[in-house]
C-alpha cells in the first residue's frame, strides 16, 4: 500500500497560500474575471480569488474601484474589493486607459496600455491588418462606403463586448436607415463554428469552441443592436482540435502588429471551411475552467519557475468541475461539439452538478448557523448536507489528492465511527464554511478530520478550535510534525505522557518512544498506519 499523507501533515501547510505565487490583473470595471453568475461559476471563482489571485479592480477617474454594491448584485469578489496595486507582484494589465497607477508604474507590467489600444479599438486592429491578411473581413469605415462590401453585412461600434451594439443588415438602405451609430462595417460570413484562441508569450496556451446559448435564442441576425448575446465557451483539446495549424498561423500573421504578453484570439469558420479573424482581445474574460492554464503560464512567464504541484492539483480539479458542469447545463451545445475536453475523459468523478446545487437544501437552510459560533449537530438528521460536506472536505483534501475514506458524497456519513459533528459559519454567509468530525468513545471525542471552504480565515480558525477544545476535558487527537508543534506551544494543550494511558485510549498497542529528539512534548510513540509506522503524540484531556 502506497504512504498517504496524513491529515496533519496536510494541515503542516496551512500556511501554503503565503507561498503560492500570485497573478495580479488590473481592470475597469466591477465584476471580476467573468459575469457568468451561475452558483457553480460563483463558488469555484471564490477559491480562485481567495488563493490564486490579486485582482484590482478601476474606475474611470484614476482611482480604484471601492464602491460596496453587493446589495445591487454586482459581482465584486467579496475579498478584492478594496485592494490596491502590490508592487511586489508582477502586474498583468487589462485596462487601455491611463491611469495613475501606470503612470508611475513599480511593478513589473505585462501588456502596457500602448500596446492594449490595438485591441482595445476595434477600428485600430481593422485599419492595421484588413488590407495585409488575408483571413480578415473587408472592411470600411464610413456609412458612405458600405456599398463597397458585399451583402450581408455587420455594423459594430469600435469598443464593446459579448456582440453589444453589433448589428446585421441585409440590404444597403436598412444599413443606412439604422438610427444606431456605427465606427465599422464588414462583409458578413455565414458561419458555421467560432472558437476563441488564448495566447501568452508568443504560445497558443487555450481554445475555446464559442456557442450562442441556444436557450435564449439569441444570435447576430435576430438580436437589436443593443443587446448581448449569452455565449457559451466551451474548452478545446489543443492536440486534437483541428484548425490548430491555422490558429498558429494567424498568431504569426498578428505579431508583427500585435505586442501584448496575453491576448486572445476570436475566430470564425465560415460554411466553406474558410477562418476568419473578427477581433483581439486584450482583456478577456476568464471562468474557471481556463484559470489553470492561464495562471500556470503566467507564472512560468513572469517568475520563471513550474507553479506547485499542490496549486496544479487544485486548479484541474477546479477547471474539471466547471467543465463538468458545462456538460451537464449544455447537453445540446455540447452534444456538437466533437473534441471538447469533457468528451475526452477529463471530467472528474462524483462531481457535483448544477441541479443539485440548486435543489438541495443548505445547512444554512437546515441549521441555520450563527456566525462565528460553534454548532453541534446530529448527522443522521441532515443526510441531504452530505454534498455540500463532501465539498468542503475535497477542499481541505484537495493538496493531497483528496480525503482517504471519502470519495464522493455518499461516503461523508457512511462511516458510523464519525458520529460528532460540528460546523461553523466563518464569513457570515448562513452557511457552513467549516465542519470537523470526529469519534465519540468513552474517553469523549477523538477528533478524526476537516472540511472547510479552502479560505485562509478557515484554515486559522481550525487550528483555533483545535487549541480550544484540546484544552477541554473529553476531547482528544493523535498528531505529528507542525500541527503538535502548534497545538503545543501556542495553545498549551496537554499531552498524555504515559505509555498505559496512551494505549488504554487507543485500544491498541504502540512502541513507546517517550521524548522525540527534536519535537516537543515527552509522550511520542510509533504505530502502525496505512501499512507504515508512523511516529504520533496523543494531545488532550481524554476522560480517565
Amino acid at each position: 500500500m502506497k504512504h498517504i499523507k496524513l491529515f496533519e501533515q496536510f494541515i503542516n501547510e496551512r500556511f501554503v497560500e503565503d507561498q503560492i505565487p500570485q497573478l495580479q490583473i488590473a481592470l475597469r470595471g466591477t465584476i471580476g474575471l467573468t459575469s457568468k453568475k451561475e452558483p457553480v461559476t460563483k463558488k469555484l471563482m471564490e477559491v480562485i480569488y481567495e488563493k490564486y489571485l490579486h485582482l484590482v479592480l478601476i474606475d474611470g477617474t484614476d482611482g480604484y474601484y471601492e464602491q460596496d454594491h453587493s446589495k445591487e448584485g454586482v459581482l465584486i469578489p467579496h475579498n478584492r474589493k478594496h485592494n490596491k496595486i502590490r508592487y511586489d507582484v508582477p502586474l498583468l494589465n487589462f485596462s487601455s486607459t491611463q491611469h495613475n497607477f501606470h503612470r508611475d508604474m513599480k511593478a513589473t507590467t505585462f501588456n502596457t496600455v500602448e500596446d492594449l489600444q490595438i485591441s482595445a479599438d476595434k477600428k485600430l486592429f481593422y485599419k492595421a491588418f484588413a488590407e495585409n491578411m488575408d483571413s480578415v473581413p473587408n472592411t470600411v469605415y464610413n456609412l458612405e462606403d458600405i456599398e463597397k462590401l458585399e451583402l450581408p453585412i455587420i455594423a459594430k461600434p469600435a469598443a464593446g463586448f459579448s456582440a453589444q451594439g453589433i448589428e446585421k443588415f441585409d440590404t444597403y438602405e436598412e444599413a443606412q436607415k439604422s438610427d444606431m451609430e456605427f465606427d465599422i462595417w464588414q462583409e458578413a460570413k455565414e458561419l458555421d463554428r467560432e472558437f476563441r484562441a488564448f495566447i501568452m508569450d508568443g504560445e497558443l496556451i487555450h481554445i475555446a469552441e464559442r456557442i450562442t446559448n441556444t436557450n435564449n435564442d439569441m444570435s447576430v441576425g435576430k438580436k437589436d443592436a443593443d443587446d448581448k448575446i449569452d455565449l457559451i465557451y466551451i474548452d478545446q483539446d489543443i492536440e486534437k482540435f483541428e484548425y490548430t495549424d491555422q490558429i498558429l498561423k494567424m498568431i504569426d500573421e498578428l505579431s508583427s502588429e500585435v505586442n501584448l504578453d496575453f491576448y486572445n484570439i476570436d475566430l470564425m469558420l465560415d460554411k466553406k471551411g474558410v477562418m476568419w479573424v473578427p477581433e483581439v482581445n486584450g482583456a478577456p474574460g476568464i471562468g474557471p475552467s481556463m484559470f489553470h492554464v492561464i495562471y500556470k503560464t503566467f507564472i512560468k512567464m513572469a517568475h520563471g519557475i513550474n507553479i506547485p504541484e499542490e496549486c496544479e492539483k487544485e486548479l484541474l480539479e477546479i477547471a474539471n468541475e466547471h467543465r463538468a458542469f458545462m456538460a451537464k447545463e449544455y447537453p445540446k451545445e455540447f452534444k456538437s461539439i466533437p473534441c471538447s475536453l469533457a468528451k475526452n475523459g477529463l471530467i472528474m468523478k462524483h462531481i457535483k452538478l448544477f441541479e443539485e446545487y440548486v435543489t438541495e437544501k443548505t445547512s444554512g437552510q437546515l441549521i441555520k448557523p450563527k456566525r462565528g459560533r460553534v454548532t453541534k449537530f446530529n448527522h443522521k438528521k441532515y443526510p441531504e448536507l452530505a454534498g455540500e460536506f463532501f465539498d468542503l472536505i475535497s477542499t481541505a483534501y484537495s493538496v493531497i489528492g483528496g480525503h482517504a475514506k471519502i470519495k464522493s458524497p455518499e461516503d461523508v456519513f457512511a462511516d458510523p465511527d464519525w458520529n460528532y459533528w460540528e460546523g461553523l459559519d466563518i464569513h457570515g454567509d448562513q452557511d457552513f464554511d467549516m465542519v470537523m468530525f470526529g469519534k465519540k468513545t468513552k474517553f469523549g471525542v477523538k477528533y478524526s478530520g476537516v472540511g472547510h471552504d479552502g479560505s485562509s480565515p478557515a484554515k486559522r480558525e481550525y487550528i483555533a478550535a483545535r487549541g480550544r477544545d484540546l484544552n477541554k476535558l473529553g476531547f482528544y487527537i493523535e498528531v505529528s510534525g507542525k500541527i503538535a508543534e502548534i497545538l503545543l506551544d501556542s495553545y498549551s494543550v496537554p499531552v498524555v505522557s504515559d505509555l498505559d494511558t496512551v494505549e488504554k485510549v487507543l485500544g491498541k498497542k504502540v512502541d513507546w518512544i517517550g521524548l522525540k529528539e527534536g519535537e516537543p512534548g515527552t509522550g511520542w510513540y510509533s504505530r502502525k498506519l496505512g501499512g507504515k509506522m508512523h511516529d504520533k503524540i496523543l494531545l488532550g484531556r481524554p476522560k480517565i
